[in-house]
């Protein structure tokens, strides 16, 4: 036993630390998001004696985000090295962060051998675009995606409060956060979740606001942030995979319509799930919230090239959750790449109206797995697939 736990220790902390060391090949690398963005910010921030930047529209980033910044720009001095390693470091430490609620979710399938759930942690410390993401891009889509798997496991856990909580949290970092929303309404329609819970999301954002709102930025503009990001560039897509692709930005004009083709979507599948057998299973949770952040980032325009990062690292949850579907992160993963690739070295490999189908016969295979078990649903369940 004793030996049992060395060894998982052991595995655990080797993995960390390599992991920590493929990203410090990348620490000083300078995107064109840290130097036109992300270092400004940061000079900002020290030049106008930190908590006094709030006050000013600097970043098109929300605040909470701008804390972090602040925290990390009294803790440091102000330097271009100094800067770049700064701003990666948060995104790094959510990396990890990010990774141990994976290894929550995951143990919450697999209680022995623990080396399961933390292959699961090792594995998304490695993914390529994990990896890139923080210790490259400077980007910080680690953070709210790390609160969107703590509301995963929170669901799983049957904890619904604190499952709303950490969406709130991750609604508060980045807008993005609302591609794994319509789980909580496909949740509502069979009763797996209460809809007085709800109204802790909205509450907790708000709170995030109150300190830049007491320092002297308008509580309006706070408000706004968001509708301002969605309003910055009239165009379909911003090189993600999507079925946007394939049309041209000639048709912006089509955009109120895409996000009604988007509701409805949601809402019909929502139908499906009220009026379908099914019992909310685990296995379901971590299927549907798959399919939700899949789904979302690829029927809605205006799409980043790295706005699947949520599904990238779900997509690991899936795998081990549904050993048999284990190429599904491998792939997702790889069409991300491909995007990464071209943002961060120019580098395209394939392009991106052709990649594009992939992320949609992932949606198309997943889809079909719910549409079969509407119609055959799991007569019985094992401890790991328990009814929530």
């Amino acid at each position: 036993m004793n030996n049992s736990k060395w060894s998982v220790a052991i595995l655990l902390a080797a993995g960390i630390l390599l992991a920590l060391v493929v990203r410090y090949h990348f620490i000083f690398f300078e995107s064109l998001d840290y130097t036109h963005s992300l270092s400004p910010w940061y000079d900002f921030i020290i030049s106008n004696y930190n908590l006094d930047a709030l006050q000013h529209p600097f970043s098109n980033y929300n605040v909470p985000y701008l804390y972090l910044l602040m925290i990390s720009a009294a803790l440091f001095p102000a330097h271009k090295i100094h800067t770049v390693i700064v701003i990666k470091v948060i995104s790094i430490i959510f990396d990890v962060i990010m990774a141990f609620f994976v290894y929550k979710c995951v143990r919450m399938k697999y209680h022995e051998p623990k080396t399961i759930p933390i292959l699961a942690a090792l594995a998304t410390l490695f993914a390529p675009t994990v990896i890139l993401n923080s210790a490259a891009w400077a980007q910080s889509d680690a953070i709210y995606t790390a609160f969107l798997i703590a509301c995963l496991y929170a669901l799983l856990a049957r904890r619904q409060a604190w499952a709303f909580i950490a969406f709130g949290l991750s609604f508060s970092f980045k807008l993005q956060a609302i591609f794994l929303a319509p789980l909580f309404l496909w949740l509502l329609m069979k009763k797996a979740v209460n809809w007085r819970y709800f109204f802790l999301s909205p509450i907790v954002y708000l709170i995030t606001l109150i300190p830049a709102w007491i320092i002297g930025r308008p509580l309006g503009d706070l408000l706004l942030i968001y509708i301002r990001q969605t309003q910055s560039e009239e165009v379909l897509t911003q090189g993600a995979p999507t079925m946007y692709q394939w049309i041209p930005d000639t048709y912006y004009d089509l955009y109120p319509l895409a996000i009604i083709l988007t509701v409805v979507v949601v809402f019909i599948i929502a139908l499906l799930i009220y009026k379908s057998q099914l019992k909310v299973t685990q296995d379901l949770l971590v299927h549907l919230a798959t399919f939700s952040v899949l789904l979302l980032p690829y029927i809605l325009p205006k799409m980043h090239d790295r706005y699947f990062f949520p599904a990238d690292v779900i997509s690991i949850i899936f795998a081990f959750y549904f050993p048999k579907y284990w190429y599904v992160p491998v792939v997702i993963g790889l069409v991300s790449l491909n995007g990464y690739l071209l943002f961060l070295y120019g580098v395209l490999i394939v392009p991106l109206e052709l990649i594009a189908i992939i992320p949609l016969m992932l949606i198309a295979l997943l889809g079909w797995q719910i549409l079969r078990d509407f119609k055959h649903p799991p007569a019985k369940h094992s401890a790991a697939t328990s009814q929530l």
